[in-house]
């Protein structure tokens, strides 16, 4: 659907938080993934050490958090003095549907450290 239509802005303003607690919540999942993940490597990696071999090098990539971005667009709709919020299709994807620009890579990365797959509504 192309151009803007208009949302209240406490039923948006509850989806973003919504959005924004279930972000928190993958990424804090995914930390303690990656910790234990990173801690077995890194004992392993010293037991290959005191063997006398070579160490294999630990590559894990730390998983990231972008709850700035939930941060900014929650105050911007808390500081409006519009009822009516006005979304385009691109805003509406971010944030009702979850579905920004990094998330795919988010959940891609992050699935490596957690329980969790990748969580795109592709699959649907």
């Amino acid at each position: 659907m192309e151009g803007k239509l208009k949302y209240n802005k406490k039923e948006l303003l509850a989806i973003v938080i919504e959005n924004r607690a279930n972000h928190a919540l993958a990424y804090v999942e995914a930390r303690e993934g990656y910790q234990k993940k990173l801690i077995a490597a890194l004992e392993k990696d010293l037991a290959r050490a005191k063997d006398g071999k070579k160490g294999r090098g630990v590559m894990l990539q730390a998983p990231r958090k972008y709850l700035a971005d939930y941060d900014r667009a929650i105050k911007q709709l808390e500081l409006t003095k519009e009822e009516e919020i006005e979304l385009n299709d691109s805003d509406f994807s971010k944030l009702v549907m979850d579905e920004w620009q990094w998330k795919r890579e988010f959940s891609t990365s992050n699935a490596l450290y957690s329980g969790h797959g990748t969580d795109d509504s592709d699959d649907e």
